[in-house]
């Protein structure tokens, strides 16, 4: 949406595709989805009353992509590390850590949702990636998203793997 200022040229209406970086903006913005989709449970609470299956995602947030040690948890200082990291990291650090999160919350909807919040923000503020089948990948234009997600649910066995592992490669998953 093209703000009264933006249209009066007082105010450079953004323009540039953010490849290789990520603003304040879209930094920003990424936060927000990923503090309503389930850390806003983080920021005023106390362990007893997280549910299992946010506890599951705390642990492994911890464990696996911050690799410390799970006797180390401080659950009350969680949220404050999880935005100071979020605030501080490399820019691809922030799509490494909404990939995490979208990929190991137990909970399908929740995670789609997320997803598709993700995908309005990074259309938005002009990021060159979006959620595609779970997974980060540079996109050139909507309809290419729109045309991988419905090759991928075609129920015919062959596609669906060949396709999953296009992206795979396509989103810098590669082969080792």
């Amino acid at each position: 949406m093209n703000l009264f200022s933006h249209r009066k040229g007082l105010k450079p209406v953004k323009s540039e595709i953010q490849s290789d970086s990520i603003d304040d903006d879209l930094r920003t913005a990424l936060w927000n989805a990923l503090h309503t989709s389930c850390f806003h449970r983080l920021a005023n609470t106390y362990r007893a009353s997280l549910d299992d299956r946010f506890m599951y995602l705390c642990k492994r947030l911890w464990v696996i992509y911050f690799k410390r040690s799970i006797d180390e948890l401080d659950i009350n200082r969680l949220h404050r590390e999880i935005k100071e990291h979020f605030s501080q990291c490399e820019w691809y650090e922030v799509y490494d850590f909404i990939e995490f999160v979208a990929n190991n919350y137990p909970n399908e909807w929740t995670n789609k949702r997320f997803m598709e919040s993700c995908n309005i923000i990074l259309k938005r503020e002009l990021s060159a990636y979006r959620f595609v089948n779970a997974k980060i990948a540079q996109i050139t234009s909507e309809e290419e998203i729109s045309e991988i997600e419905e090759a991928i649910h075609i129920p015919i066995s062959p596609i669906q793997e060949h396709l999953a592992c296009a992206l795979e490669l396509f989103s810098g998953g590669g082969i080792i």
